[in-house]
């Protein structure tokens, strides 16, 4: 006797693809970062030794997301473009400099 499954995720993988394709640079990043930190408790609940340097790689990448949005508040002041920027600068104030973004 065969059995079915049935199928109880409405989740939609091609509307999620299409997503990521177009997707920027910020939100691949929170997403990378959710991922890893999810990863990371599941990883220290059964005590993985690398469940350390898994949730290390989530403030690496929240780094770079700050950075991010400094190279990008940077490149808008650059363009003129102010009046469209909609850049959330909270957590660029950690003090961090960069390059200028036209090097």
């Amino acid at each position: 006797m065969a059995t079915t499954t049935k199928q109880q995720n409405s989740f939609d993988f091609n509307a999620y693809n299409v997503l990521m394709n177009t997707a920027g640079t910020g939100l691949r990043l929170v997403l990378a970062k959710n991922l890893l930190q999810d990863a990371g408790s599941t990883m220290a609940r059964f005590r993985n030794p690398l469940a350390m340097e898994t949730l290390e790689l989530c403030d690496h990448i929240e780094d770079i997301r700050n950075k991010n949005k400094i190279l990008a508040a940077k490149a808008i002041q650059a363009s003129g473009d102010v009046d469209n920027a909609h850049i959330d600068t909270r957590a660029s104030n950690s003090g961090d400099t960069l390059p200028d973004a036209t090097m």
